[in-house]
């Protein structure tokens, strides 16, 4: 695989229109709003290359679990041809050759079903884990 970083990672309810958490939690969010596990991703050229080659998927799963049960594959989706081109110029612009990518899912959990834990495991598209360093990129949250 050409690596994908995880640059940074939050829970949370919403994202804003800048694409960012609206609040992160830190801690047990309240039973009755949406989860969402939000990523800053942070990739190379030669990643760019090959999300070009596939149309623009990302080539990401998030595998939702809820007190480790398996509940939903969500596949995270790049965007338009006109979304890459200008990740390809924000790596000509960026000076270590690298673009940034902001990507997210989300579960509506209901205020009594959405009590447990809560974790995503994040895969590329042939279902080997993506590696935060030597263990796989995996994030979870207790709702209380």
């Amino acid at each position: 695989h050409e690596r994908l970083e995880i640059a940074e990672v939050a829970w949370t309810y919403a994202v804003g229109k800048d694409k960012n958490p609206v609040t992160k939690y830190h801690q047990s969010p309240p039973a009755n709003v949406p989860l969402v596990l939000w990523m800053k991703l942070k990739g190379r050229r030669g990643t760019l290359d090959k999300l070009w080659k596939r149309q623009g998927k990302l080539g990401i799963w998030h595998l939702w679990y809820h007190d480790n049960q398996p509940v939903e594959q969500i596949y995270l989706d790049l965007g338009t041809s006109e979304t890459l081109g200008q990740l390809f110029s924000e790596i000509s612009l960026s000076g270590d050759g690298t673009f940034t990518w902001r990507a997210w899912s989300k579960k509506l959990i209901g205020a009594s079903g959405g009590r447990g834990l809560w974790r995503v495991r994040v895969l590329y598209d042939d279902m080997t884990p993506v590696m935060c360093e030597f263990q796989v990129c995996e994030y979870s949250i207790l709702v209380k």
